[in-house]
C-alpha cells in the first residue's frame, strides 16, 4: 500500500519523491531524495537492490516499461536516464530552462513526456535521445504530464 511505501521510505532516511510502479517482475520501487540519492527497493523484502547518487535533486522518477532504465526529473533542468540495475548514467536530456518536475514513459517506452518549472512539457525520443516537440508554456511551472 501507499502507507507501506512512505513508511518504507522513512525507515531508510529517504525524504523525497516516490513512483509507485505499475506491477513488475520483480516489484521494485525507486525513491529520490532533495540530496541527489536514488534508491531501488524490492518491494516484497524491502531490500535496497541498487544506490547510486546524481549531482541535482530528484522531482520525479518513472521506470521504462521494458524495466530496464530509469528516467529521473532533476532540478539541474535535466531528465538523466540510468541503467539502474549497474547504477550507471546513460544519457542526459537537456532543453527545459528550469527544473523538471515530471519524466513519464509512454507506454512503449519509445518516448518520454517531460514538465518543467519554465511551463514547457516537451517529449523526447529515448531511442535517438532527442527532442521531438515542445509545447510551448500555458502557465507557469507545469506539474506533471502523461504520456
Amino acid at each position: 500500500t501507499e502507507a507501506q511505501l512512505a513508511l518504507a521510505a522513512t525507515w531508510w532516511g529517504l525524504h523525497g519523491h516516490m513512483r509507485v510502479p505499475v506491477p513488475r517482475t520483480p516489484p521494485r520501487l525507486a525513491v529520490g531524495t532533495d540530496q541527489g540519492e536514488v534508491r531501488v527497493f524490492n518491494t516484497e523484502t524491502w531490500a535496497i537492490v541498487q544506490s547510486f547518487d546524481q549531482a541535482a535533486e530528484i522531482h520525479d522518477l518513472d521506470f521504462s516499461p521494458d524495466g530496464q532504465r530509469l528516467a529521473v526529473a532533476a532540478g539541474d533542468n535535466a531528465i538523466h536516464l540510468w541503467d539502474w540495475r549497474r547504477g550507471r548514467a546513460l544519457a542526459e536530456l537537456w532543453g527545459h530552462e528550469a527544473y523538471v518536475r515530471s519524466a513519464q514513459f509512454s507506454p512503449d517506452g519509445t518516448q518520454l513526456v517531460s514538465a518543467s518549472g519554465d511551463g514547457t512539457i516537451r517529449i523526447w525520443d529515448t531511442l535517438t535521445l532527442t527532442e521531438r516537440e515542445a509545447l510551448p508554456p500555458a502557465t507557469r511551472h507545469a506539474r506533471g504530464a502523461m504520456p
